[in-house]
């Protein structure tokens, strides 16, 4: 299935893909590498310096318009970073256990 990817300045950490079904729309934050172990690995991908968490969704073409667009990308962000909340939580408890 071909895909098209496309840049904006809609928002830095979020990319936008296009197929014949709709749109990929993924939202990405960057993490310390001691924290991905606490978070989904099929989420976390390694960079040089950092990790980067990142959720994706897919949005049929049918729903594709600008506030669908907002209101999934402002859900994903908002589970990006309630889900790091919690690993640093996890990270936190266990280094005072330790």
């Amino acid at each position: 299935m071909n895909e098209i990817k496309t840049t904006h300045n809609w928002h830095p950490n979020t990319s936008i893909s296009f197929n014949a079904n709709g749109v990929f729309l993924r939202v990405s934050l960057n993490i310390p590498p001691d924290l991905a172990k606490f978070l989904s690995p099929n989420n976390v991908t390694k960079g040089k310096h950092r990790h980067v968490y990142a959720l994706k969704m897919h949005i049929e073409s049918d729903m594709v318009c600008k506030n669908n667009l907002e209101s999934v990308h402002n859900m994903l962000l908002n589970n990006c970073m309630k889900n790091i909340r919690k690993a640093k939580s996890k990270q936190n408890s266990l280094n005072i256990k330790n």
